[in-house]
């Protein structure tokens, strides 16, 4: 619990991304960004070949995954016009950095992503759409920086010291210890050197104002949908939906996206960039 526990929570699995292919409809340009803290974020930015952009949204993966698992998303944004910026989130894949802290570091990295966006497309709306962990680094980023102006939420956790214990629970077969977990993950603050205690997608929801649309599965077996139930309450958006779906798993939604909520999600986005 003291050594290896931290770095369970600390260092996922590493996977990395294949390269974009030539079937798909947008035009992927090689786009390194450099953090606040100097660790280089692998991505693309995927634009679409009409060149013609009405939008461009930040797209963040789940915890263990990497920019790949958003190049299909990519090529269906294009129909309404939509660019994305699809990037190993720092620890994942090929981006540089040794921790994951769950949105406490990777909110500033979002910004300085917001920036380099708006220096290329002044003017450009820029959205921001997170699956899992992705999800916590969207709605936290959301609340720091207004220059997001709306938000795709999936699957995602409402405070990260609930859902280590949680997944402690599932990880030993059901034999809960919240003390032990909740120790791993102070070590792990202390390791990667931030506080825990501030990662909570929930308390963020309090404080965005921005449109959100919310997607969670009724049978998710990794985050319970009482999470998102719970951040969708405390949001503050007068322009907010949330998306209950039925007979799917926790990344059901990553990877298939069935067609009535992936066609609520895309009028969500058509109707804030037309």
């Amino acid at each position: 619990m003291h050594f290896l526990a931290p770095k369970l929570i600390l260092q996922p699995f590493i996977n990395t991304a294949p390269l974009p292919n030539d079937s798909y409809t947008v035009q992927f340009q090689k786009l390194n960004i450099e953090s606040h803290d100097g660790i280089l974020l692998d991505g693309y930015l995927a634009t679409p070949k009409a060149n013609k952009l009405n939008a461009i949204i930040i797209c963040l993966h789940g915890v263990g995954g990497n920019k790949s698992a958003f190049y299909g998303l990519s090529n269906v944004l294009t129909r309404i016009n939509v660019g994305t910026y699809v990037f190993d989130s720092r620890a994942h894949g090929a981006s540089q950095g040794n921790y994951c802290t769950y949105g406490a570091l990777e909110k500033d990295d979002i910004t300085i992503i917001v920036d380099s966006l708006q220096q290329q497309f002044p003017n450009t709306t820029i959205g921001i759409w997170g699956h899992s962990l992705g999800g916590a680094v969207a709605l936290q980023s959301l609340e720091q920086d207004k220059r997001i102006e709306f938000g795709i939420i999936e699957s995602t956790f409402s405070n990260l010291d609930e859902i280590v214990v949680e997944y402690q629970k599932r990880f030993s077969l059901g034999i809960q210890s919240k003390p032990l977990a909740q120790y791993a993950l102070k070590r792990a603050g202390v390791i990667a050197d931030f506080d825990p205690n501030n990662v909570s997608p929930e308390l963020s929801a309090a404080n965005i104002e921005q449109p959100v649309f919310m997607a969670h599965s009724l049978n998710d077996e990794k985050i319970a949908i009482e999470h998102g139930r719970r951040i969708f309450k405390q949001l503050q958006s007068t322009d907010k939906q949330f998306v209950e779906m039925e007979g799917l798993g926790h990344n059901y939604l990553m990877i298939q996206y069935p067609q009535g909520y992936f066609k609520q999600a895309l009028e969500f986005v058509n109707n804030k960039v037309n």
